[in-house]
């Protein structure tokens, strides 16, 4: 819709206005993911990381990007607001396999170390700033009760307000799965299987110019930035060029985020009003 919106002006300005579709926003699946990365076609494991990788963003002078928010009255936008850098990482512990009952000294038990990488990673928590999450499943423990597990496997997610700050974490979380294998005799493999999420870095002068072609829209109410704990590849542009990611009320109920609820709303006349103001709004910008 913004795209449509400036394509019929672009004869009146002196530059040019791109529209990026972003395959892959979030996450690649596993296999074919492994299988582009053996064959050197992908180095970045989501859409926006692999399109700065390949030089998409190299000429851009400003980028935007707007989210529906489920938490607003549909009569508000959201300006400045922050997303944690993030990365993704899968733990994986090999060990021995034995007969639990009549030779367990024989195996190596790589759930007991994923058990103790919870364990540490929880004690962690204590000693961590509030922006910090850390959150994660075990994707294997093994395959019958009466068989040492040979093989164990966490995936977890990490984010942290600053990509300073996230890399200290991971590297404390990097010594307690050390420990864990030391504590057990398993071997240790780590390896990103996501595409780390820069934060967010808002451009103060591209917020303030969308703030006012909002207004001129009708839209008055517009909230100051909060805190956010979830992540997008949208910071990863803001390292690249100006970037603003605003957010705009698309209903007056409470949402739960990625719902059904959250859905269903999206194909209402109040939701298809909220896309026209905020196609207007970045096509003014």
């Amino acid at each position: 819709a913004c795209g449509i919106t400036q394509s019929g002006v672009l004869s009146e300005l002196s530059g040019d206005a791109v529209f990026f579709g972003v395959p892959a926003e979030e996450y690649v699946e596993l296999a074919y993911r492994n299988k582009l990365i053996k064959e050197g076609k992908l180095h970045f494991l989501t859409g926006k990381g692999q399109l700065i990788y390949e030089g998409a963003f190299d000429d851009i002078d400003m980028a935007m990007q707007m989210h529906a928010d489920k938490n607003m009255p549909a009569a508000t936008v959201s300006i400045g607001e922050s997303s944690n850098g993030f990365i993704g990482k899968t733990i994986q512990y090999v060990g021995k396999t034995a007969h639990a009952a009549s030779c367990p000294e024989k195996g190596i038990n790589a759930l007991n170390s994923v058990i103790k990488l919870f364990n540490g990673i929880d004690a962690l928590r204590q000693h961590v700033t509030p922006d910090v999450k850390m959150h994660g499943i075990i994707t294997k423990g093994g395959a019958a009760a009466n068989i040492v597990p040979g093989e164990a496997v966490a995936d977890f997610y990490f984010r942290a307000s600053t990509k300073e700050r996230l890399s200290e974490v991971v590297e404390k979380v990097k010594k307690i799965a050390e420990g864990a294998a030391l504590m057990t005799g398993a071997t240790l493999e780590m390896e990103r299987y996501e595409l780390p999420y820069d934060d967010l870095k808002t451009n103060e002068k591209l917020s303030e110019l969308f703030n006012n072609n909002l207004r001129e829209l009708g839209i008055t109410d517009i909230k100051e930035a909060k805190a956010t704990g979830g992540s997008s590849d949208i910071g990863n542009v803001s390292y690249v060029t100006a970037t603003i990611h605003p957010y705009i009320g698309l209903t007056d109920c409470p949402m739960v985020g990625h719902s059904v609820e959250m859905a269903n709303s999206t194909i209402t006349d109040k939701a298809h009003d909220r896309l026209l103001i905020a196609a207007l709004a970045m096509a003014y910008t």
